[in-house]
């Protein structure tokens, strides 16, 4: 997983929440646990031997499955690694999860989504695809999916939303498959809107654009038990 969608600027991947805790496991089962950084050019995980290994989402033929198969060290993954349903694996269930965003896109009265997905073959990413394939299937619209570098993160779902917003007035919703390109997308949405005020202002008219307030979502952990 890239840093700029693992705990990149938007500071929302994630991984650090995995760290965070799988570290407090490990304190209480007097374990070490050591972080591998995930960008290219981190050569850790060949310099130390481990007990064992969490892989976040992993690609499909990651290098570093190869790396520790071949190692022979114990790994299981977050997100399933494609092609590999050896591996053990908590599936996070990415087409189930794509597919309510979606709906609740429709349900709002969006009817020209489109959709933001990264181009690497993690799990997340194929099953965000074909959930999103799935949907414009079943309910009409035309296909506007783009397939980002997750590398440039946030900054590549800014500029491609701002093209997106300015060459097709019809979208109405935009499904982010990664929160940094969600983050990203806001962005450019706030500077759209600030851009017709400015454009309204210079042929002198005044108006004020209002941010969506979201929706307040009560988790079922917090319903309190009667």
């Amino acid at each position: 997983m890239p840093f700029e969608v693992a705990a990149g600027p938007s500071r929302l991947g994630f991984l650090m929440e995995i760290a965070a805790s799988a570290a407090m496991s490990a304190l209480t089962r007097d374990l070490a646990l050591c972080l591998i950084p995930p960008h290219p050019s981190a050569q850790s995980y060949g310099t130390a031997d481990f007990d064992g290994v969490i892989l976040i989402e992993p690609m499909r033929d990651d290098p570093l499955v190869a790396h520790f198969e071949q190692r022979k060290t114990p790994i299981v993954s977050i997100g399933s690694v494609p092609g590999r349903p050896d591996i053990p694996a908590v599936d996070l269930q990415s087409f189930d999860t794509a597919t309510l965003l979606l709906t609740h896109l429709a349900q709002t009265g969006c009817r020209q989504i489109a959709a933001l997905v990264g181009a690497s073959s993690r799990t997340s990413q194929i099953e965000s695809v074909l959930a999103y394939d799935a949907f414009v299937t079943n309910h009409g619209g035309a296909v506007t999916l783009l397939r980002l570098d997750e590398a440039q993160g946030e900054d590549i779902a800014y500029h491609e939303t701002l093209r997106l917003l300015r060459d097709n007035r019809d979208i109405d919703g935009i499904f982010a498959a990664i929160d940094a390109f969600a983050t990203g997308a806001v962005r450019a949405a706030l500077a759209e809107d600030a851009i017709h005020l400015l454009l309204d202002r210079i042929e002198g008219k005044s108006r004020v654009v209002h941010a969506q307030l979201p929706d307040l979502i009560i988790r079922q952990s917090s319903v309190a038990v009667a």
